[in-house]
């Protein structure tokens, strides 16, 4: 993939990427029914969802940082304390 083509596809944002966002933000009890529904999990929903940082830094095969912008990072948090990222 060229520049360009990264760039381009950094700055895309479909319906469906907002949806999730304003879900995440808004209404986060939908997120684990939601996870459950579309991974086949068997969350409880008294899960908690931390927001993550949407921007990170990786290592390309040279050895140089590349930004990488995800649509949405989170965090489940059980009651029993393991989390599942």
């Amino acid at each position: 993939m060229n520049v360009s083509e990264r760039q381009k596809m950094e700055t895309i944002n479909t319906p469906y990427d907002d949806t999730f966002r304003t879900l995440l933000q808004d209404c986060p009890e939908l997120v684990v029914p939601l996870i459950n529904e579309l991974f086949g999990t068997n969350y409880t929903g008294r899960e908690v969802v931390v927001s993550n940082e949407n921007e990170i830094f990786l290592r390309n095969p040279e050895g140089k940082k590349e930004k990488r912008v995800t649509d949405s990072n989170l965090t489940l948090i059980s009651l029993k304390g393991i989390s599942k990222r």
